[in-house]
Parts: C-alpha cells; sequence; structure tokens
C-alpha cells in the first residue's frame, strides 16, 4: 500500500498582520512578534515546481499566521500557483481590511479560485463585502464571508483552540490531551521562510520538520520528524511539544488520511 500523500498546503506569506485579535497570538508580540519579512517568489516557485512534478492535486491555502494581502507580490504567487497548478483549489483567507474592488479583480484575474474574508467588526461588514465583490464582478460562489465577530462564549465563529498553548483558551481540559489529532495525516504548513512546522497551530515553531529551501516538500512530508509524530498522535499521545500544550480537537478533518496511514504500522517514538 501507498503511503498517503497530504491534501492540503498552507502558507503563511509574510510575517505581517495588522490586526490584534484578542484570541490570535499576535495579541502577544513577545510571543509572536510582526516581521517584516516575506515569501520570496524563487522559494514558492520551486515549491510549486515539486508539487506540479509529482502531480499534487490538493488544495493550497494562503492563509497561516499572517494576512496574506499584506504581501505586495501576492498577485504574482497566486499567478505561479496557477501556472503550476491549473486545476488545483487556490485560496485566501483574508481579514479584508485591505481588501478593494480592484484588489479583488486583481486577485481572481491571476487565478485565485476562493477568497475567504473573516469578518471581525460586527454584521455590518456583510453588506459592504457584498458591494465591494459585486463592483468587482466577483460570483459569489467565488468568495465567503465569515463571522468571526460573534463573542467569547461562542468563541468569537471559529473552531476555537488555544493555538498549541499560544493564547489562553476560553474552556478549560486537562493537557496533555489524551485525543488523537490527524493534522499531520493530512496537512502541510509552510511558513514565509520556507520553514515547514508541524501543523498550523505550532505559532512558536516548537517544532520545525524541515525547510523547502534545503528539501523537496516530500520527502519532508515522508521524512522521520514527520512520521514519529505522526504515529503518536494516530494513538492520542500528545505528550511532545508543541502537542502537549494544546487543546486543539484535531480529528474535524482526515480521517481517512489517519485511517490509511494506520494501516501501514509505526515508527520509532521520539
Amino acid at each position: 500500500m501507498e503511503k498517503p500523500i497530504f491534501s492540503h498546503i498552507e502558507l503563511s506569506s509574510c510575517g505581517l498582520c495588522n490586526r490584534k485579535c484578542s484570541f490570535c497570538p499576535r495579541s502577544n508580540p513577545a510571543i509572536y512578534p510582526s516581521k517584516n519579512e516575506f515569501l520570496e517568489p524563487d522559494l514558492f516557485q520551486s515549491l510549486l515546481s515539486d508539487l506540479r512534478d509529482n502531480k499534487y492535486s490538493g488544495r493550497l491555502s494562503f492563509s497561516g499566521f499572517s494576512e496574506p494581502l499584506l504581501h505586495p507580490e501576492l498577485s504574482k504567487l497566486i499567478a505561479l500557483a496557477r501556472e503550476f497548478l491549473p486545476s488545483n483549489i487556490v485560496e485566501i483567507v483574508s481579514n479584508g481590511d485591505l481588501l478593494t474592488s480592484e484588489i479583488a479583480t486583481s486577485l481572481f484575474k491571476a487565478g485565485l479560485t476562493t477568497l475567504l474574508v473573516s469578518m471581525y467588526d460586527g454584521p455590518k461588514q456583510i453588506n459592504m463585502f457584498n458591494s465591494l465583490f459585486k463592483d468587482a464582478g466577483i460570483n459569489p460562489q467565488q468568495y465567503i464571508l465569515r463571522e468571526r465577530y460573534l463573542p467569547a462564549q461562542d468563541h468569537f465563529g471559529l473552531t476555537f483552540s488555544n493555538r498549541a498553548g499560544s493564547v489562553a483558551s476560553v474552556r478549560e481540559v486537562e493537557l496533555p490531551l489524551k485525543k488523537q489529532c490527524f493534522y499531520t495525516h493530512y496537512r502541510m504548513m509552510v511558513d514565509h521562510n520556507g520553514d515547514v512546522l508541524l501543523c498550523p497551530h505550532d505559532w512558536q515553531s516548537k517544532l520545525v520538520v524541515g525547510n523547502i529551501s534545503l528539501q523537496s516538500i516530500y520527502s519532508i512530508w515522508f521524512g522521520e520528524k514527520l512520521q514519529v509524530a505522526r504515529d503518536r498522535l494516530g494513538r492520542g499521545d500528545r505528550k511532545f511539544e508543541p502537542c502537549k500544550s494544546c487543546d486543539v480537537d484535531g480529528t474535524l478533518q482526515g480521517k481517512k488520511h489517519y485511517e490509511a496511514w494506520s494501516q501501514l504500522g509505526s515508527s520509532n517514538n521520539f
């Protein structure tokens, strides 16, 4: 049986965000400071070439730990993604603060599939963004407006977690959880500097499993660091960093990938 390949790659396009939300590690600069650093097009193109050569058919998301629209060459990155992966879903998750009709037009013209807008300022934003996309000639099926302005007791409208211990949780749980997590079975997280992290909750980069400037994304995916973490998380063992401080429910997606991996046996522990 062949080893399962990832179905989702998430990228941080830069080291910046224009907001400091209370539920985000950026609310504490000591934990996650802003950095005027950006994903280089040449490095991104190298990743895309690797994905194309291996016939990657999954999703590519610009989201991560940053506000994607702060990258000065975002349209170029989208165009590169579309050139190398003409049939793949390419999406952006943004707070929409910097979005204009002109920018939206440019992104979709470059080849963007979907733009997900996280609204933090209240329901008044719904009409504003609908009008903006209408002015840009964007089909309603090409964008999603997400309510992220709900109160704390409703987890702000998020599938909430403490970001691997980087922010205070609104729920009390005993850590480390004795619960499986499937993120490492189906998903890759690439930071703007090329570091590949254990998962998108590892804001403090406690477990860097590789770097795409030094290795192919596939050698990292099948490498020992991810394989050992994958085995442990599949057994519900979170007694290692960053997982021992994390309260995320990592079983909401990726079950089929987990089941496929579980048929292949396990490797040595840390």
